[in-house]
């Protein structure tokens, strides 16, 4: 583990029981080496489903579009999750995981670490294509090894 500068965790991953057994297992080892990791794909059903995996640990990043977000913040803080609360919602998410920094994408994409948070309402595609999100977490890996390496 200690040969990585940052892991991606879920594109691709799928969701057989002793898979994301042995994924689990494989973020629990890279908490202990101080790695970030993103969470993307079915990374984020595993984390939705145990959420140790990432409570307390501000190097993880978790990405969830809209439906995924609402099943974690219904799982999490035990409302219901809804637009016209989303900033204070995510906020409020965020710092209950213990300063997880979440990206929830969307119409507006919010980020939050549990301290602050920002949004981007750029207009684009009023609908992302496949395989985005998997740049998107790429991109968001590489800024966090930077931010690591440096730091």
């Amino acid at each position: 583990m200690e040969g990585f500068d940052c892991l991606v965790i879920g594109p691709g991953l799928g969701r057989d029981p002793f898979l994301l057994e042995c994924v689990g297992k494989t973020m629990l080892l890279a908490r202990n080496f101080n790695a970030p990791f993103v969470v993307d794909g079915d990374g984020r059903f595993l984390v939705t489903n145990s959420i140790d995996l990432v409570n307390s640990y501000p190097l993880a990043v978790l990405t969830p579009n809209v439906n995924e977000y609402k099943r974690l913040g219904q799982k999490v803080l035990n409302c219901k999750v809804d637009e016209h609360h989303a900033e204070d919602q995510l906020h409020s998410l965020a710092k209950q995981i213990g300063g997880v920094t979440i990206l929830r994408k969307g119409i507006s994409d919010l980020i939050s670490n549990g301290e602050i948070v920002k949004s981007v309402s750029i207009y684009g595609s009023p609908r992302r294509c496949g395989g985005q999100g998997d740049t998107l977490s790429g991109s968001v890996y590489v800024m966090s090894a930077t931010a690591y390496i440096r730091s």
